[in-house]
């Protein structure tokens, strides 16, 4: 049983709820095995160590591990780096002679980031882009069992390919910094885990920037170029990522009855949060269309999760956004995108774009 959630304050609510709980992906997959007889050993051994689906002690364990390292201090740190992001990628899309805004731009962005800034090494793009695309499904709702075999092997393949650079992390990345600390802490398999995680969810940043050049192209030209200042975007990037933002479901599972705002919740009940629905909610928000963000004032969104679940990568997307943007819009000021040649992929939890036309 499940319910569908779009109220921003009862998203709040249910997210900072400690009667709410992570879906145990790994002991759905153990009753799948054991009810179909196929085997998804390594998927649920996998799922069991993603610290995303965890709860209590354990969850913050991997929490407190990556706190320093993905912390708005840290990640301001690496502003040259991003600076180095912006201006490769940029180039990229100037030079394209067909430029399309995901391949030569957002893409880009998101392999960059994961070397430079994670600190692993891709040496294979298409082929990685592709493995982090499948994988991300893992939180789809009832895949059938072909595609999850696919996804076990993909996650299996992903692991590997964490795993066989632990020696060679890139100085100062996030992945060094963990690899340097996590000895009695977690275990060798959850850290590979917890970095292969990172990984994946670090592909929503460059989709919600490419969500945000795609929602600017229906702007005026004297709003978009309020995109040049780095004072104006640092300001409203929440605002930004709140309308823009890749997410479209996060998902708690009751763990007792309770009521919040007035509805009753049963145990074991699951609820979906329609995020750009909260996001856009008219009994919260004074605004709720993109058209409008030059009198949206910064508030609370459901982008990024809310309680001990908050996305850990919010302050790397901000500061990504933050610093590619004003960038990007100074170098190519009439940027914009064919809005009816959008291509979307085939996803349930986030808003996936796999090709829009750029015009430069």
């Amino acid at each position: 049983m499940f319910e569908l959630v779009k109220e921003q304050t009862m998203s709040q609510k249910i997210l900072v709820s400690k009667k709410m709980k992570m879906l145990s992906l790994a002991g759905y997959l153990e009753t799948l095995a054991n009810k179909t007889g196929e085997d998804f050993s390594s998927l649920e051994a996998i799922a069991n160590s993603m610290f995303s689906f965890m709860n209590g002690e354990r969850h913050f364990q991997f929490r407190r591990l990556i706190a320093a390292p993905m912390s708005s201090k840290s990640m301001e740190g690496y502003h040259p780096i991003f600076r180095s992001i912006a201006d490769e990628t940029i180039n990229r899309l100037k030079k394209a002679s067909c430029p399309d805004l995901i391949a030569d731009f957002a893409d880009p962005i998101y392999v960059l980031s994961v070397e430079k800034i994670l600190g692993l090494k891709v040496d294979d793009e298409v082929g990685f882009l592709e493995d982090v695309d499948t994988a991300a499904t893992l939180v789809e709702p009832l895949l059938p069992l072909r595609q999850l075999k696919i996804v076990q092997n993909t996650l299996v393949r992903l692991y590997k390919w964490v795993s066989n650079q632990e020696s060679s992390f890139a100085e100062g990345s996030v992945a060094a910094q963990v690899y340097s600390k996590y000895q009695g802490v977690i275990s060798h398999q959850e850290m590979i885990v917890l970095l292969l995680t990172l990984v994946i969810a670090a592909r929503t940043t460059s989709e919600t920037i490419a969500n945000i050049i795609i929602e600017n192209s229906k702007l005026s030209p004297d709003k978009v170029a309020l995109m040049t200042s780095p004072e104006w975007v640092e300001k409203n990037v929440d605002t930004l990522i709140r309308y823009c933002a890749s997410t479209e479901y996060l998902t708690r599972v009751a763990s007792e009855d309770q009521c919040i705002c007035g509805r009753s919740i049963k145990k074991g009940e699951q609820l979906f949060i329609h995020v750009p629905s909260a996001n856009r909610d008219p009994s919260y928000f004074d605004d709720t269309e993109y058209k409008n963000i030059l009198s949206s004032a910064p508030c609370k969104h459901m982008s990024f999760g809310s309680g001990a679940h908050r996305c850990p990568g919010a302050e790397m997307s901000k500061v990504t956004i933050k610093t590619i943007l004003p960038l990007l819009y100074q170098e190519i000021p009439t940027l914009s995108c064919c809005t009816d040649a959008i291509h979307y992929k085939k996803t349930t939890f986030a808003l996936r774009i796999s090709s829009v036309p750029a015009i430069i």
